[in-house]
């Protein structure tokens, strides 16, 4: 009866999701397999951990979204330029700094 009993844990134990496959290698590779309700309990007290991991990796994505958002609204420029303002403002800064660039690149050389 012991050997159907171990046989049986075995099956349970394999059939367990993926999640669980540090604690089931953790039971199997004991020297003596432990009764039935130990390895319940292991395993509800695992399921707990997995679950408590997965709500803090939920509402750490949450909070990194909502920081993100309000990253957005809070640093959006005070004004829009359309590419043509931008290429016009390009235009002005480049006409402005050219011409002492030039001044400058003859008078060191």
């Amino acid at each position: 009866m012991l050997e159907r009993k171990k046989t049986l844990v075995f099956q349970f134990l394999m059939k367990l999701r993926h999640n669980f496959e540090p604690i089931k290698a953790n039971i199997l590779n004991r020297e003596t397999l432990p009764d039935i309700n130990v390895i319940f309990g292991e395993l509800i007290c695992e399921e707990m951990c997995i679950n408590t991991l997965a709500s803090m990796d939920h509402h750490t994505q949450l909070m990194r979204l909502c920081i993100h958002q309000k990253i957005q609204k809070e640093f959006t420029p005070p004004f829009a330029l359309n590419p043509k303002a931008l290429q016009k403002m390009i235009k002005n800064l480049v006409a402005t700094a050219l011409p002492g660039s030039i001044f400058n690149a003859l008078t060191v050389a």
